[in-house]
C-alpha cells in the first residue's frame, strides 16, 4: 500500500493521530467531505482586503462547506467550498516539512502533533521566487482536532505588521468519498 503524503511528513507521528485526522490525510487518490463552518472576518479595511484578495469566505454562522482532495504527481490540490466561495490551494511535501501554494504565495507550514491537535504554524513564505521578510509573514493559529469521533478545524490567520485578525474558520467535516 502507498504511503500517503502526510504519512510521508508526519512519520511514525502519523499513526498517533485520532482516528478522524488520519481519515482526513490519508487520501490516496481523491477524497470529498462535507460539513458546516463558522467565519469571522476582523474589523478594517486592510485584514478585509487580504481575506478578499485570497478569497477567504464572508462572515456566516453555520455556512455549509466541501472540501474535495486530489492526489496529484506533486502533492494534494484541495479546493475547500463554502457556500458560494471556493478557495483552492496545492500542498507539497519537502524536506522541512509542508508548503501550501495559494497563486504566487507559498507559505511554509511546520506541522506538529500536540495536545492531541495537529497544529499548521506558518514557518516562510516566497511569493514567487522571492522569500518574504518574517515581518511580512501572517501569523497562523491553525490546528485540527477530533471532537465526539468527528473531524474538527479551527483556522485564525492575523496579518503581518499589524497581527490584526483578517478572517478565522472553524466547522467539522465528515468523509463523503475516500479512494
Amino acid at each position: 500500500m502507498t504511503v500517503t503524503m502526510f504519512e510521508r511528513i508526519l512519520g511514525p507521528t502519523f499513526h498517533a493521530l485520532p482516528d478522524p485526522l488520519r481519515a482526513a490525510h490519508s487520501t490516496r487518490k481523491q477524497s470529498l467531505w462535507h460539513g458546516h463552518a463558522t467565519i469571522t472576518r476582523g474589523p478594517g479595511a486592510l485584514p478585509n482586503l487580504i481575506a478578499t484578495l485570497f478569497r477567504f469566505p464572508k462572515p456566516a454562522t453555520d455556512l455549509p462547506v466541501t472540501v474535495s482532495k486530489t492526489v496529484t504527481s506533486r502533492g494534494e490540490t484541495w479546493q475547500r467550498t463554502f457556500g458560494n466561495t471556493t478557495l483552492r490551494s496545492h500542498l507539497s511535501a519537502t524536506n522541512r516539512g509542508l508548503t501550501e501554494r495559494l497563486g504566487l504565495l507559498t507559505f511554509s507550514i511546520n506541522l506538529d502533533f500536540r495536545d492531541n491537535a495537529l497544529h499548521w504554524p506558518v514557518t516562510h513564505a516566497h511569493l514567487g521566487p522571492i522569500r518574504l521578510p518574517h515581518w511580512l509573514l501572517p501569523r497562523s493559529e491553525a490546528r485540527e482536532f477530533a471532537q465526539n469521533d468527528q473531524f474538527h478545524f479551527d483556522i485564525a490567520l492575523f496579518a503581518p505588521i499589524t497581527d490584526a485578525l483578517i478572517v478565522h474558520y472553524r466547522g467539522a467535516l465528515t468523509p463523503y468519498n475516500i479512494s
